[in-house]
């Protein structure tokens, strides 16, 4: 089950055997933009090393708290 309530098969189509096409000395093409695909990566890593940063900041001000309390 998919995170929005949907499943895998709203979105995967079985092809049957007519619609298949296979043809020596052609070049299959990609149905991915590589440019969105990894502007997204980046995104998402820059919010992970944010979201990294943030729990670190938080555990080393709840040191410096445990510190002074004693």
């Amino acid at each position: 089950m998919l995170a929005n309530g949907s499943n895998a098969t709203d979105y995967v189509k079985k092809m049957q055997p007519e619609e298949v096409q296979i043809a020596s000395g052609f070049l299959e093409g990609s149905n991915v933009d590589l440019t969105k695909e990894m502007t997204d990566l980046m995104t998402t890593q820059r919010g992970f090393q944010m979201n990294a940063r943030a729990v670190s900041y938080a555990d080393q001000m709840i040191g410096i708290a445990n510190g002074i309390l004693r």
